[in-house]
């Protein structure tokens, strides 16, 4: 039912602070620029869209440079915490993707009534040991105190600092102990920079302390797990600098994160992760994601969802991100709501553009290895990788107008196939012609390079919301 490449007026944008529900938690999704970008939106529908850009660009030389992408691809899949008796349709769609990394979500309230009560683990037992039978990895994600100081779930104070996070090591042993043979990737926390969870207000420092402690909590648990910061987030305009203070405070980590939401992956988010850097640590995205629905007032349109997915896992490659975990793999209601339109497939598993774009990006980054780039405009970027023994291409777009490529072209003839893989243009008589939508990427490949197209269906699913 997706078959335009039409993108509707953004008007969307004043729904940006709306939360969204992660487990049982919810938190702010969007950046603090939100009064900004709804009043851009208004402004928007009042100015008549902007032309094509179109020029002739000399052929791109490229600059040799050279990384291996890793095993980039992972998916925030929850499905433990969320729909546990969906986890055969579940892993099958999962699996039809490629993707080698998951994220499951373990929370002490879901896990036992009551601070004296022990924990349940056959619920989650059942989920873990069928997702590592179809070899995936997990990032298991321990999250949220298990204090049971006033209600369950409930925030960091910090003037008790101390005494919740001892009890909060108590359950990361006994989890961390109980799949010492199953996961070994654990973050901590998530999005401790905002103040939902903590009191009066996130302090560096505190979550430091509950980093350290949990740090040496899992290591003596599991020796050859590795650790992950839990990822500041996307509404934080300050997030870097975070990360900076919690480890200049003695905080631990293997590896740092971060959940950069943004309305639309562009050079910034680049230049922000060439700032995570200097930290001298592996650097995943633990979270990130946009929602697309058809008929849903909140929600950007489907192809948009999947093409600013495209241009996230692009800026990961080329910027020596080691994971990008997409939030998240299903719908989670049927409502229409902002809320529950983050998936790759909808609610009863019907797969979205999303899902497709996943599948491509997938299929040509993944395991990849970059080899150079060079421009063809100040705002069109062309990168040259290898990858299945071919070379092949991907040209960014990062500017707000559509781009149109004439150019010259003597290296091997390729196709351009949108994130969607769609053919949009490319080599006839060595000139390269291309029609880039705004913030947007597109792929040249050689045709025997082409992922295949894999069909999928509806899986009945009654009705409902999964939390």
């Amino acid at each position: 039912m997706y078959n335009s490449r039409q993108r509707p007026l953004p008007v969307h944008l004043v729904f940006m602070s709306l939360t969204v529900s992660v487990g049982r938690k919810m938190r702010p999704l969007r950046s603090l620029a939100v009064v900004g970008l709804a009043l851009a939106s208004i402004w928007l529908a009042t100015v008549p869209p902007a032309a094509s850009a179109s020029k002739a660009h000399s052929q791109p030389v490229f600059r040799t440079e050279s990384h291996q992408v890793g095993d980039l691809y992972g998916i925030g899949t929850y499905i433990a915490q969320r729909y546990p008796t969906l986890v055969a349709p579940t892993l099958f769609r999962v699996a039809q993707t490629g993707v080698d990394w998951v994220r499951e979500e373990f929370t002490a309230s879901d896990m036992h009534s009551g601070p004296n009560i022990p924990y349940h683990f056959p619920r989650y037992d059942r989920v873990i040991t069928r997702e590592v039978h179809r070899g995936l990895h997990i990032l298991g994600l321990l999250d949220y105190n298990d204090s049971w100081y006033r209600a369950n779930h409930t925030w960091m104070g910090h003037r008790h600092i101390y005494r919740l996070t001892n009890q909060f090591v108590r359950f990361v042993d006994a989890v961390v102990r109980h799949y010492r043979h199953q996961i070994y990737r654990w973050q901590v926390w998530n999005e401790p920079d905002i103040r939902l969870r903590w009191r009066p207000k996130p302090r560096a420092a505190d979550y430091a302390y509950l980093l350290r402690r949990t740090y040496t909590t899992i290591k003596d648990a599991n020796p050859q797990a590795r650790v992950v910061m839990a990822g500041p987030s996307g509404s934080d305009a300050h997030a870097v600098d975070f990360i900076h203070k919690v480890l200049r405070d003695h905080g631990r980590a293997d590896i740092v994160a971060i959940q950069p939401y943004t309305w639309i992956p562009d050079w910034t988010l680049r230049q922000e992760v060439s700032e995570l850097h200097r930290f001298h640590r592996p650097i995943w995205f633990t979270e990130m994601g946009w929602p697309g629905q058809a008929g849903c007032p909140q929600c950007q349109d489907p192809i948009a969802q999947a093409d600013k997915m495209a241009t996230l896992y692009l800026i990961g490659a080329i910027g020596g991100v080691r994971k990008v975990f997409w939030y998240d793999f299903r719908d989670d209601g049927i409502r229409q709501t902002f809320a529950d339109h983050f998936g790759l497939v909808e609610y009863n598993y019907a797969t979205k553009p999303a899902y497709r774009a996943f599948q491509i990006g997938l299929h040509y980054l993944n395991q990849a290895t970059l080899i150079g780039k060079a421009k063809l405009s100040g705002d069109i970027s062309i990168y040259r990788f290898s990858n299945h023994g071919h070379w092949f291409y991907v040209v960014w777009n990062h500017s707000a107008v559509e781009q149109s490529v004439d150019s010259g072209w003597s290296y091997r003839a390729v196709k351009a196939f949108d994130a969607l893989g769609h053919v949009m243009g490319g080599v006839s008589r060595h000139r390269l012609h291309l029609l880039i939508p705004a913030n947007s990427v597109e792929y040249l490949a050689p045709s025997g390079m082409a992922p295949t197209a894999r069909p999928s269906y509806p899986i009945p699913v009654p009705p409902g919301h999964t939390k």
